[in-house]
């Protein structure tokens, strides 16, 4: 997955990289700093977001409240 693919499937599950970062505690530059230059994401991101946008949108947005603690 390139990073515009990246973009466009946040968007399509409604989550922002910044929620997206948290989620995988990870730093929150990582994706533009690493993924958009090398316009690269690793295969572990697509495969979550594949899944996420699987889920139907309830338990999508539980499983994010829960994994942010909002």
């Amino acid at each position: 997955m390139n990073y515009n693919e990246f973009k466009k499937k946040l968007k399509t599950i409604r989550l922002s990289g910044k929620d997206l970062t948290a989620i995988l505690e990870i730093d929150k530059t990582t994706p533009s700093a690493y993924w958009k230059k090398r316009d690269e994401v690793p295969i572990y991101i697509s495969i979550l977001l594949e899944l996420l946008e699987k889920l139907p949108e309830d338990d999508r947005i539980l499983f994010i409240h829960h994994k942010l603690k909002l």
